[in-house]
């Protein structure tokens, strides 16, 4: 929908007015209906997946995103050397949002197919068994008495998960995934960043995300290894450790470096891409510190916030800072990758000397 919107260029004033209108309403409905549908996947994978291989049934969500995201820069990169700039300016730019609707309806069948998890029927549901439903009916909906029916029983719902389970998981759940969103969101704001402060080429841009998105794509299961072997909590310490060293660092790299194309492959491969796999399994970081019931909840309301506040706004702060100075996007990343990394060393703390439960899943995840 979104691909077929009248624009400013080919509509006039009241046609570009319109279009803007509608593109801030569905950004909108887009941006709820993910934010809770990856939440909910979170919580799927960590309570669907064997315990021994959690790590990498987490790092799978992010492997899937990265996919995505792959295919979507390269396709675009790809758009950019193919047509002109006054052709992606006129129509050019519409061909990756129409295309969408065909991945988009397959994604819908199959979710629409997925049963819910063994712990779940367990814990909350009351049910007894473990064996998973083949064929699911695919219109009744959640339980009926999961279903929030007004507004009042959704904050009502809310407010049981801050005071269930405490506002100190709620809090490091947050603080934890500032610096994923920092990482992600100024990483993508990056492009725009190279390409209008830094005299790169549009397509030269592209291209270097998308060597980031790769690396992130097919080095996420070596992640899941990883937190599986030495733990979740002492992997995303290691990756927001990095993410706070190596803000600063790449961008002082781009910026000396302004329009070498390979310098800045090399240095957003390895300074941003190497950060963005060790936090690729964060989810299940998360998920440790909600119970079954709440957890989907307990999630969202951390993740969310996290993603809409610092990952959200932060390519808009930091765009407004770039006058002041171009390091703004290099320093972000690093502030909120050394605030994610005392949050879970928090947490490490407080699992160790017994002072919070920080762990719902396995005994020892740290």
């Amino acid at each position: 929908t979104q691909g077929l919107l009248p624009t400013y260029r080919t509509s006039g004033t009241v046609g570009g007015t319109v279009g803007v209108s509608l593109l801030l309403t569905l950004r909108f409905v887009q941006g709820l209906a993910t934010g809770g549908e990856i939440t909910s996947v979170y919580s799927y994978m960590c309570e669907h997946a064997p315990t021994k291989c959690l790590g990498q049934a987490a790092a799978m969500i992010s492997m899937g995103g990265e996919a995505g995201f792959f295919l979507s820069s390269a396709f675009v990169a790809s758009l950019h050397s193919i047509f002109s700039p006054k052709q992606m300016m006129d129509w050019g730019w519409r061909i990756p949002f129409v295309i969408t609707i065909v991945p988009g309806i397959v994604a819908v069948y199959y979710r629409r197919k997925i049963p819910e998890s063994e712990l779940f029927r367990k814990d909350v549901l009351g049910e007894e068994g473990g064996d998973a439903v083949d064929d699911p009916p695919a219109d009744d909906g959640p339980p009926e008495e999961l279903q929030k029916e007004n507004r009042e029983e959704v904050v009502e719902h809310l407010t049981t998960t801050v005071s269930k389970v405490g506002r100190w998981q709620t809090l490091l759940a947050f603080i934890s995934h500032v610096g994923p969103s920092s990482l992600h969101y100024i990483g993508v704001y990056t492009v725009d960043f190279m390409t209008d402060k830094l005299g790169f080429s549009p397509s030269s841009s592209l291209w270097t995300a998308t060597l980031l998105q790769l690396i992130g794509f097919t080095g996420v299961p070596l992640t899941g290894c990883l937190i599986d072997t030495l733990g979740i909590g002492k992997t995303v310490m290691l990756g927001m450790g990095c993410t706070a060293a190596s803000g600063v660092l790449v961008y002082h790299t781009l910026i000396q470096n302004a329009g070498n194309t390979a310098v800045a492959m090399v240095a957003c491969g390895l300074g941003l891409g190497l950060p963005h796999l060790l936090v690729a399994g964060s989810a299940l970081y998360e998920a440790e510190l909600f119970p079954t019931e709440i957890r989907s909840t307990g999630i969202g309301l951390a993740h969310n916030a996290s993603v809409g506040i610092v990952g959200g706004f932060g390519p808009l702060i930091v765009d407004s800072l770039a006058p002041l100075s171009l390091y703004a996007p290099g320093i972000y990343i690093s502030t909120m990758g050394m605030l994610s990394f005392v949050g879970v060393t928090t947490s490490y703390i407080c699992h160790k000397t017994g002072k919070l439960k920080v762990c719902h899943i396995r005994e020892n995840p740290y």
